[in-house]
Formats: C-alpha cells, sequence, structure tokens
C-alpha cells in the first residue's frame, strides 16, 4: 500500500484497517480479501465526487488529487495533494498512478478518522 509501518500501526489502534488479533498482545493479521475490499470502499469514496462526500461529513471540506510530474531524466513521478479546511498540503504519492492513488486514499482516510486534522502536516498523537 506504499505506507509506513508506523501508519500501519496507527490505522490499526485506530481500528481503520481492518484486522485481526489473537488475544490482547497476539500478533496482527490481515486477510488480503479484507484489505482489498477496505481499498475498493475508499476509491468509491473517492471517485464520488466532493458532493457526496460533503453529505457525508458535513463538519469537514476535502479534497485531493493526482498530478503527473516529469522529471529531468525523463520518469514520471506521480504527487499528491489535498485540501482540509482550506489548507492545501502537498505530497510525494509514488513512482506509478496506482501507489499515489493509494497514498490519496489513505491521506483522506486519516482525514476522515480525525488523524489528520485541518493542519494536513502530520498525525496528531492519541
Amino acid at each position: 500500500m506504499a505506507v509506513s509501518r508506523n501508519w500501519v500501526y496507527q490505522a490499526v489502534a485506530d481500528d481503520v484497517l481492518p484486522h485481526g488479533r489473537p488475544g490482547v498482545d497476539g500478533p496482527i493479521r490481515f486477510v488480503a480479501a479484507e484489505i482489498d475490499q477496505w481499498l475498493d470502499a475508499q476509491r468509491r469514496r473517492l471517485d464520488a465526487g466532493p458532493r457526496q462526500r460533503r453529505q457525508e461529513r458535513r463538519t469537514l471540506t476535502v479534497a485531493g488529487w493526482i498530478i503527473e510530474r516529469p522529471l529531468r531524466d525523463g520518469s514520471v513521478v506521480h504527487d499528491i495533494g489535498y485540501r482540509v479546511n482550506g489548507r492545501l498540503v502537498k505530497r510525494k504519492g509514488g513512482a506509478t498512478r496506482r501507489a499515489a492513488e493509494s497514498s490519496l486514499i489513505l491521506a483522506l482516510a486519516e482525514i476522515e478518522t480525525g488523524a489528520i486534522r485541518g493542519s494536513g502536516a502530520s498525525p496528531t498523537p492519541q
């Protein structure tokens, strides 16, 4: 998914990612089909457009986009950007459009769960 291990642990702690854990201190387990379903749901939400997202959560204004940027060596990188309550945030998305889509979906999920609040810079400690 092109995310850090810390993001995964935080997403599990916030119950954002579908997961299982045998016992209280057992290892975190993921089912690939459940992760794929979760990513598809996030993509559908992203594709639904701003009107539906506004209806889902009226107190938070969010918009996101992906921009292809050519590099000097001829390769292309995909950057992501989003607005959170009027603040503009730009980040590197990835070498492929799919990686950038995943990064944007995860950033929007962090915003939705409150991990990113208005500042857009970094997740707030819980």
